[in-house]
């Protein structure tokens, strides 16, 4: 699997970038919030060890990757930064260029930041990373069916219903089902005719 770094993307209130090595203190000083990681189906890794987020972000992911790299790689990751710190990260997953689609996750974990837009922000950049820099066709979401906030985020930003997908997710013991969002690049394009997202 080839990880890549987005390109530094800018937001009215984000940033979307490559890691940077403060990142590693400001997400342990956050703590473990065991809800919140349930929610977004991980219930492994609760807390990494700085020197796992070290390894994470800054040995698996090419940080400025060339482009042949780039357009080769399964897996887009990308930092959230607002008022000069991390809040979260968001991830392209399983990138098929010749069926021209992609999976996505996003948390912010900062709670400071949670609720107030900045979710919303760096969903619509990756979107737009998604289907005018990758020229993808199709972004799917898979969110937990207890997670509404989540569900009411994603149809915010432009994601509709797709389908159930029963016993998706193993957690705590058991399984969960999971809702399934799509947004294709068409409909972005019409929702979004008219901002000024990064290119």
């Amino acid at each position: 699997m080839i990880k890549v770094a987005l390109p530094i993307m800018h937001g009215q209130k984000i940033i979307l970038r490559p890691p940077k090595s403060a990142d590693v203190e400001q997400r342990l000083s956050l703590g473990a919030n065991r809800e919140y990681h349930y929610q977004f189906a991980d219930d492994t890794t609760i807390m990494l060890s700085k020197e796992e987020l070290e390894k994470r972000w800054f040995e698996e992911a090419v940080a400025y990757p060339d482009e042949t790299t780039r357009l080769k790689a399964d897996q887009h990751v990308a930092q959230i930064e607002a008022d000069e710190q991390w809040i979260g990260s968001a991830t392209l997953n399983n990138i098929d260029t010749r069926h021209r689609r992609a999976e996505m996750t996003l948390g912010i974990y900062n709670r400071e930041y949670q609720g107030a837009g900045y979710g919303t922000e760096a969903t619509r950049l990756m979107l737009d990373y998604a289907f005018n820099h990758l020229k993808l066709h199709r972004a799917g979401i898979n969110i937990l069916l207890s997670n509404q906030r989540s569900i009411v985020a994603a149809k915010k930003v432009g994601f509709s219903f797709d389908g159930l997908s029963r016993d998706y997710f193993y957690l705590s013991g058991k399984w969960i089902d999971s809702v399934r969002l799509v947004i294709l690049e068409d409909e972005f394009q019409r929702r979004y005719a008219d901002s000024q997202t990064a290119r």
